[in-house]
């Protein structure tokens, strides 16, 4: 992703940061406000209650990054738009769970795990800054990485819906118990993703730039939330609470996968025809331009073309 970076744009988008801060608005502060909301309106666990608030009040995670190239955003948007909301964790989820963190659990036993989010933001920085590097160095090379984004995107997206579900077949156990928290664990990012959208095109954001925003809002990083949880809670309620961020990692996904369904058949069909029809009104219009230049204009013997009743009238009058 990094190969595809073009720095104008970056230096852009920080020059007049309406977007970012339209993400900030949304992720920091809508994102803990509903989650919250969400988990004293249901009523869950403690436990439940803390997992829901602590991934609302996430930064965005890098699959935002992944589908922002599949369905048509801003990749320079999505990446800066992560960078900073890793950056800004730093301060503001400790915040909102000193906040709000206490009707679940003492504020003060609350860990948060520093070091993992300066990981984060390391390897966010570091894979960008050497694709930024290809990109000057050796734009051929570049080109080529830019062409493997799509398939490989879909590859990593199939792998962690896939093999990841495998992996983490045991929340499927858990669910059976309380079916309940699969509605509250959906309600979170899909509200998201209609209020991202919705707040970008109400300050007049270009569509690309409210999905971006849409998508930086909705999906969040879960492996923060987790360690917070496990560090924070004694067990079985830090695995119990670890349930959230994985049972919102796996709903997020599910309206973008339709979305994704729908325009590529959009592209395959509805687009394709429209392009037939396209060159044949274009082949049409040609042959008709084609009979009437014909019709009225023909060659002189020096290849000059001239007006053939002209060129009739001063023939005659020779």
């Amino acid at each position: 992703m990094g190969c595809t970076l073009n720095l104008e744009t970056v230096k852009g988008i920080l020059k007049k940061p309406v977007a970012p801060l339209l993400g900030f608005c949304s992720q920091y502060l809508m994102m803990p406000l509903l989650a919250f909301a969400v988990s004293q309106i249901t009523q869950v666990e403690p436990a439940f209650g803390l997992g829901l608030l602590t991934i609302g009040c996430s930064p965005g995670g890098g699959g935002s990054n992944v589908w922002a190239v599949m369905l048509g955003g801003e990749l320079e948007l999505s990446i800066t738009m992560t960078f900073l909301s890793t950056c800004l964790a730093l301060g503001m989820m400790p915040l909102w769970l000193f906040l709000l963190g206490r009707f679940f659990i003492d504020e003060s036993k609350i860990k948060i795990p520093y070091d993992r989010v300066a990981t984060t933001i390391a390897v966010i920085v570091g894979p960008v800054t050497l694709g930024l590097l290809l990109h000057l160095k050796k734009p051929k090379l570049a080109m080529k990485l830019k062409r493997l984004i799509r398939p490989l995107a879909l590859i990593f997206l199939i792998y962690i819906n896939s093999f990841g579900l495998y992996v983490n077949w045991f929340v499927w156990g858990l669910l059976a118990d309380q079916p309940y928290l699969l509605a509250v664990g959906i309600i979170t990012p899909w509200c998201g993703y209609i209020f991202g959208f919705i707040l970008a095109k109400i300050f007049r954001q270009s569509k690309r730039r409210a999905i971006t925003i849409a998508l930086e809002t909705g999906i969040q990083n879960i492996g923060i939330p987790m360690l917070i949880l496990r560090f924070s809670l004694p067990q079985p309620d830090g695995d119990l609470g670890s349930l959230m961020p994985y049972l919102q990692n796996l709903s997020q996904s599910l309206p973008l996968y339709l979305i994704l369904i729908a325009l590529t058949i959009k592209r395959r069909c509805c687009d394709k025809r429209d392009d037939e029809a396209s060159e044949c009104e274009l082949k049409d219009i040609s042959e008709v331009d084609n009979s009437v230049c014909n019709s009225a204009f023909e060659k002189h013997e020096n290849g000059v073309v001239v007006d053939a009743e002209m060129f009739e009238k001063e023939k005659d009058e020779k």
